[in-house]
C-alpha cells in the first residue's frame, strides 16, 4: 500500500474476524443437492443438504494481501435411499438318468424370491471442516434508500476456488457403515431361518450382495467416496456453495459520502467528504491495513 492516503485505519485479526462471524451469521445458506442415480441392480435416491454455520479468518502478510478461510464448518444432513434389485435365489432343477426309469428330475426349490429392498441412509449431520483462501476485497455499488440513491463502499470476500480443499472422506465412511449395518439387518430379517442354507451356497448373504449384486468391491468407504466425488461431484457443488456464501457476506459497509460534523441546533449544511478510492493491505502484525482516498 502506498503512502497517498488521506484516512489510514488499521484493524486486527481478531477485529475483523468478529464481524466476520457477524455477517456469516447473517447470511445462513443452505443448498439441497437432489441425487437420483442408477446402475444396474441398484438406484440411489433422496437428498444431500448442506450449510455452513461458522468460520474464521487468517491473515496471511504477502504481496498478495490474501486471507485464508480457515475451521469453516460444512454440516452435511443425509436423506439418502438405497434400492436394490435382489435376484432370485433357489435351488436349480436337478436331473438324473436312472436306468430303466429314464430322467428322473427334482424341481427348482426358490430359496428367496426376486425382489426390490429399500435400504435408507438417513444420517444426523455430520461436520466436517473445509478451508480455502481468498481476499478482502473493496467494492463500491449503489443502493436504494429513502427512495434516494446512495452510493455504499463494501469490503467483501473473494474466494479462489482452486485452493478450497474439502475431505469428503468422513463423509463416505460414515455413509459405508450406516449401508453395510442397514444392510445386514434388512437382510437377515428376509432370508431368516433360511440363513443357513443360504450361506452354504452363496456364502454371507451381505458379502454376496455388496460384491456381487452391485459390484462394490472390498470397500464399501472407497465407493460411496467415488459415488459423491465422481458421480454426483459433490466437491463442485460444494465448492460453489462456499464461493457463493463467501460472495454474500460483507465484513464491513459505509457510505461513499460521509459527514464530518453535524450541528443539531445549526440550520447550516453539515460538511461532507467523499471517500474516492480505498485500499487494503494485510501487514506483518496481522492487521488489516484500510487506506482511504478523499475526493479533492
Amino acid at each position: 500500500m502506498s503512502n497517498n492516503h488521506d484516512v489510514i485505519a488499521a484493524l486486527s485479526e481478531s477485529a475483523v474476524n468478529r464481524l466476520f462471524q457477524e455477517a456469516f451469521e447473517k447470511e445462513v445458506l443452505k443448498h439441497v443437492e437432489h441425487i437420483d442415480y442408477s446402475s444396474g441392480a441398484f438406484r440411489i435416491f433422496g437428498n444431500i443438504t448442506f450449510d455452513i454455520p461458522r468460520g474464521s479468518i487468517q491473515f496471511i502478510p504477502s504481496s498478495d494481501d490474501f486471507v485464508r478461510l480457515d475451521e469453516i464448518d460444512l454440516r452435511t444432513d443425509i436423506n439418502l435411499t438405497m434400492r436394490i434389485r435382489i435376484p432370485e435365489i433357489a435351488i436349480p432343477r436337478i436331473c438324473v438318468d436312472i436306468p430303466c426309469d429314464g430322467e428322473v428330475c427334482i424341481p427348482k426349490i426358490v430359496l428367496v424370491p426376486s425382489m426390490d429392498i429399500n435400504i435408507p441412509l438417513d444420517l444426523l449431520p455430520i461436520t466436517s471442516e473445509i478451508s480455502g483462501d481468498g481476499m478482502i476485497v473493496p467494492e463500491l455499488v449503489s443502493e436504494i434508500e429513502d427512495d434516494q440513491e446512495v452510493y455504499k463502499w463494501l469490503l467483501k470476500l473473494q474466494l479462489n476456488p482452486l485452493t478450497t480443499d474439502i475431505d469428503l472422506i468422513d463423509i463416505a465412511d460414515t455413509i459405508g457403515d450406516l449401508f453395510e449395518s442397514a444392510a445386514r439387518g434388512i437382510l437377515n430379517s428376509i432370508f431368516g431361518d433360511l440363513g443357513d442354507i443360504i450361506y452354504a451356497i452363496i456364502g454371507e448373504p451381505i458379502e454376496w450382495l455388496i460384491r456381487t449384486v452391485l459390484d462394490i468391491g472390498d470397500d464399501i468407504s472407497e465407493f460411496f467416496f467415488r459415488f459423491l466425488s465422481d458421480t454426483v461431484g459433490l466437491h463442485g457443488i460444494i465448492a460453489d456453495f462456499l464461493e457463493d456464501l463467501v460472495g454474500k457476506i460483507v465484513i464491513a459497509k459505509f457510505n461513499q459520502e460521509q459527514e464530518l460534523f453535524e450541528d443539531k441546533y445549526s440550520e447550516t449544511t453539515p460538511m461532507t467528504i467523499q471517500i474516492a478510492d480505498v485500499d487494503l493491505d494485510i501487514n506483518t502484525d496481522h492487521e488489516m491495513v484500510l487506506g482511504v482516498t478523499i475526493e479533492p
